[in-house]
């Protein structure tokens, strides 16, 4: 199916405000610029939709949030992590996103300003982010919602990020309440050699050399001492149970289609609960565009939906 019209639009002008460049050419502040320029430009920079972000100090943490609320008292507490490649990103571009979420979940949603690579590489972001999962399910955050139900949802390299952490706290035997998990195009290996990365590469930042460029910024101080490791990239885990229920949203226009289906796949069949929801005409950073992409706006009801149900379906077993 060819790409959406509005989304072909906003290809073309982004290609024209931030052009094709190689890794060579790269480095972290030019990635910023260029994210920034994206979010802005794709109509993602939402301030109004949610509180501004703030600092907040619990125990030897800190953490930078945004927090999107449906003024529920009781619903589930969701944190978001934003994309970025690690490096880039923040709050503000998530905020459509997170809207989406808190009304459709009746939930409220914080999106996490992660510490960003390469100035703070692996493993900072994800220690931030078991910080801010501890945080929310202390019951001491003061926002409305329900402690005892966590969603952990993230895109792109925040669904890396998500499925790190799941994977740290099944591993450790930490328990939190996290219900269900959302991944939405998340980066899950590095093998770039697949199928999908071949059809897709455009042979700039954009492709296949931008994931190796984005993994060695992600990977600074530790390299190849973590390169298989399944913290960093979480296909690489030996066991694929143990996970909390988890959706996950694919893009037909993605690079990563191929380590994102070969995840459900292995999910399902060691007894996990997965739901793996596809979505033609629409490229890696689609989920947010809901002012411009019906099938964005299909995704997130969809994704609602889903978690949902699997939130119901936990408690219903429990009685």
């Amino acid at each position: 199916m060819a790409l959406e019209p509005a989304l072909r639009e906003l290809s073309r002008a982004l290609a024209v405000a931030t052009p094709p460049l190689t890794s060579a050419e790269m480095d972290a502040a030019e990635a910023r610029r260029r994210a920034t320029t994206r979010a802005s430009l794709s109509g993602l920079i939402d301030d109004t939709a949610a509180e501004p972000e703030q600092t907040v100090r619990w125990r030897d943490a800190h953490l930078r949030v945004r927090t999107t609320t449906a003024g529920v008292s009781d619903g589930p507490l969701v944190l978001y992590l934003h994309s970025g490649g690690w490096v880039a990103g923040s709050t503000a571009a998530t905020q459509r996103a997170c809207r989406a979420l808190a009304d459709g979940l009746a939930a409220t949603v914080v999106s996490l300003g992660y510490p960003l690579a390469p100035e703070q590489p692996y493993p900072a972001a994800l220690d931030n982010t078991l910080a801010a999962l501890r945080w929310l399910a202390s019951g001491e955050s003061g926002l409305p919602g329900d402690a005892s139900v966590v969603i952990l949802a993230g895109e792109s390299a925040g669904g890396n990020l998500a499925a790190s952490a799941l994977l740290r706290l099944r591993d450790s035997g930490e328990s939190l309440p996290i219900r269900a998990a959302l991944l939405v195009v998340p980066v899950l290996d590095h093998d770039f050699t697949r199928p999908s990365y071949q059809r897709f590469d455009r042979g700039d930042i954009d492709g296949r050399s931008g994931m190796h460029w984005y993994a060695q910024q992600y990977l600074a101080a530790s390299g190849a001492a973590e390169a298989d490791s399944p913290y960093v990239w979480p296909l690489r885990t030996d066991w694929f149970g143990g996970l909390p229920p988890t959706v996950l949203v694919q893009a037909e226009y993605d690079p990563l289609v191929d380590e994102q289906r070969e995840w459900a796949s292995r999910v399902s069949a060691e007894g996990g609960r997965i739901e793996l929801l596809r979505y033609p005409g629409v490229g890696h950073g689609f989920f947010g565009l809901d002012q411009l992409s019906p099938t964005a706006r299909r995704a997130q009801r969809d994704a609602c939906a889903a978690l949902t149900d699997m939130l119901g379906s936990r408690q219903r077993s429990l009685r």
